[in-house]
């Protein structure tokens, strides 16, 4: 029992450690505060990945402390977003941010060991090639394109400094009907993005791509975060990823 819970620590240890870094590396300044860090990336307003709050421990007074906190330690940004590391912190947090109308999302970060296989209709691309597909996604959370291809900009310029590649499956007409993102670290990668055009789903064109990216990634160790209450974890598990830790985050658009 005890060799259990301490496999189970190292792993929740080393996703934590893997997720710190790849924040270190896009935002531009990491700032301590009294409950964790504040990441702010200036020139890259607009992409809320980049620019939130990091609670990294239990934080025990109530929530509308917090979001006062947020107020004032993003307060030049539109938006507003805190990531949870504290699993037990995040689910006693989670119904009140639900409440005052904050996207309240839990994640699961999962690993998988082991090689990609490589699948001959995928094709690794320029960046700039998934912006269509991206823009679709985003659409579903706010219905301005112009405001969708400023973030796809945005998303770019960040995503360069996690060494990010991305792949495509193509359709009859030749333009991608899906795409992933893979971020490529020293010692292992991450899938970054996963999306397949609704018209596309249910060919294993999901699948296909994220096989075939972490073998051109090349690393034995492949993280992914995924909506913990999503459809996509069922698909992360058949491919091998292991739910390492939960995280909690919480989002407010403008």
């Amino acid at each position: 029992m005890q060799a259990a819970k301490t496999t189970t620590e190292s792993l929740r240890a080393a996703a934590i450690s893997w997720r710190r870094a790849q924040d270190a590396l896009v935002c531009e300044l990491v700032q301590p505060w009294a409950h964790g860090s504040v990441l702010l990336t200036p020139s890259a307003p607009n992409f809320w990945d980049a620019n939130f709050v990091r609670v990294e421990g239990p934080y025990e007074a109530p929530p509308q402390q917090l979001e006062r906190e947020a107020d004032e330690l993003l307060a030049d940004f539109r938006h507003r977003k805190l990531v949870i590391e504290h699993e037990a912190t995040g689910a006693r947090l989670r119904p009140s941010f639900a409440a005052a109308g904050w996207i309240a999302d839990r994640n699961a970060v999962m690993r998988r060991t082991g090689p990609g296989r490589p699948h001959a209709d995928v094709e690794e691309v320029e960046l700039r090639e998934t912006h269509a597909l991206r823009i679709e996604w985003y659409l579903d959370y706010d219905p301005d394109p112009e405001v969708q291809r400023a973030v796809a900009e945005a998303q770019d310029r960040v995503s360069a400094k996690r060494g990010m590649r991305a792949f495509v499956v193509r359709g009859d007409s030749g333009a991608p009907v899906g795409f992933t993102t893979l971020a490529v670290g020293a010692d292992a990668v991450e899938i970054d993005q996963l999306y397949v055009t609704p018209d596309a789903r249910s060919g294993g064109i999901g699948t296909r791509l994220v096989e075939a990216a972490l073998a051109a990634g090349g690393r034995d160790t492949a993280w992914v975060i995924a909506d913990d209450e999503g459809r996509a974890r069922a698909l992360y598990e058949r491919l091998g990823f292991r739910t390492a830790c939960r995280l909690h985050e919480f989002l407010r658009q403008p």
